[in-house]
């Protein structure tokens, strides 16, 4: 019984791959080798050029310290965020607020022909507001913003792939 059981998990588990099924965050990687990308980042935070640096490191891009010796430059116009109350108590007094997280970027090859134009990548969160901890909330809301960031950066990776894929070549 125990062999039979084991035998159609794995029968269960080859039709699945088969079939191109995957783990979420299993698919392709976001490949940028070869390419030379310049990170034009004065006008973002710290917090999240860093993430994106080693992110862009990792899927092979090579970060050069000049514009002219680039195969693409990769501006980050700027970032905003912004709260918002999510749901009110019967008492009038905040439940949860929701974070709005927005990234202004643009693309653009070396020879300053645009790839991709000003565009925004809008991200959002909602996270439980406790007045009474203040701090746990506040700390609760930098939690959200890391993760917000993050994220951003995950969403950026595939479209400068996407873009950036011809130069590859």
């Amino acid at each position: 019984m125990m062999r039979a059981l084991r035998l159609l998990l794995v029968a269960l588990l080859l039709a699945t791959t088969a079939c191109g099924w995957r783990l979420r965050g299993m698919g392709e990687s976001f490949s940028l080798e070869g390419i030379a990308l310049y990170l034009n980042a004065g006008s973002v935070n710290p917090e999240l050029t860093v993430p994106l640096e080693r992110s862009l490191q990792a899927s092979g891009a090579e970060l050069v310290a000049e514009p002219q010796l680039a195969d693409a430059v990769l501006t980050l116009l700027g970032e905003s965020t912004r709260q918002r109350a999510a749901s009110i108590s019967a008492d009038a007094r905040v439940q949860e607020y929701e974070l709005l997280y927005t990234l202004r970027f643009r693309l653009s090859s070396a020879a300053g022909e645009v790839l991709i134009d000003d565009e925004e990548l809008q991200l959002a969160e909602i996270y439980q507001y406790d007045s009474g901890n203040v701090l746990g909330t506040q700390s609760r809301a930098a939690g959200v913003l890391e993760r917000l960031r993050r994220d951003a950066v995950r969403m950026l990776l595939p479209r400068l792939q996407a873009t950036l894929r011809p130069l590859q070549q």
